[in-house]
């Protein structure tokens, strides 16, 4: 009864030694999620703009699996300005919209990435905006939910960069 107790106090501390040692794993490999703002965003004339975000090309954050840590949510913020109405168009105002286009990362699918990560326009999109009328804020929210389910899976997320193309178009109003 005295060695049953034992092995399973061993097994115990194994299994939280094991979370602990988990954390720390990703706390120190996957980094560069970024949280503070990319940039500004003019579009010329209304029409679209694309803009490719890496999060690794500014300062970052550790960004961990939800299931481990609570550093699961980076946020995204954008700087839309319209400085050129369109040619012939009755008003110099339009509405706003963002979209996702794609989203990459090493040679994983956009399937095998939408399991870990939920990637989405949080606000802006839908939002009024005119020719030199001020900047509408746009905030993509990215959430690192669910670990790698293999080997491979992980070796791309630790070592690699999410790719998010977002596309910005200005509708005029009639």
């Amino acid at each position: 009864m005295n060695k049953r107790g034992l092995v399973i106090g061993l097994l115990v501390m194994l299994a939280v030694i094991t979370s602990g040692f988990t954390y720390a794993f990703w706390a120190s490999s996957v980094a560069d999620a970024d949280q503070s703002v990319p940039g500004t965003v003019t579009i010329g004339e209304g029409g679209a703009t694309t803009v490719v975000v890496a999060f690794g090309s500014v300062d970052a954050v550790d960004l961990v699996p939800a299931t481990v840590g609570a550093n699961n949510t980076a946020v995204l913020t954008f700087n839309v300005n319209w400085n050129e109405d369109l040619p012939d168009t009755a008003s110099a105002s339009g509405t706003l919209a963002v979209s996702i286009e794609s989203f990459t990362l090493g040679t994983l699918s956009e399937t095998d990435i939408e399991t870990m990560f939920s990637i989405e326009v949080s606000t802006g999109n839908g939002a009024a905006i005119s020719v030199e009328g001020g900047q509408v804020v746009v905030t993509i929210t990215v959430i690192f939910e669910n670990e790698p389910a293999t080997q491979l899976m992980y070796a791309q997320v630790a070592n690699g960069e999410l790719e998010i193309t977002v596309n910005f178009v200005v509708t005029p109003n009639a």
